[in-house]
């Protein structure tokens, strides 16, 4: 876990941490809200890339049960709408969005 203070001091109650990924055997999805004690923190900004993980739904669900906020970012959609429209340039853009 790496802890990372806001710059400048602009918001000085803001931390973000940054954990190790999860779905290995080191760190296994099924305990990861637990082990990694993320109930203990006041809001869960969880980011991931191209589609949403076993592990993903694992966390949503636990912070449902704990009642802790969470915020879903998907990243690099550009590429994954990219990707698409090379494997199928037949498609619609509608149906690639």
């Amino acid at each position: 876990m790496k802890r990372y203070i806001w710059p400048n001091n602009a918001s000085p109650y803001i931390a973000l941490w940054d954990l190790p990924g999860g779905g290995t055997s080191r760190h296994p999805s099924s305990t990861y809200y637990n082990d990694k004690v993320l109930y203990a923190f006041d809001c869960i900004l969880l980011l991931t890339t191209a589609r949403f993980t076993e592990l993903d739904f694992n966390i949503v669900q636990e912070a449902c049960e704990y009642g802790t906020p969470i915020i879903l970012v998907l990243t690099k959609v550009d590429q994954e709408v990219i990707k698409e429209f090379e494997d199928n340039p037949e498609k619609p853009l509608e149906d690639v969005v």
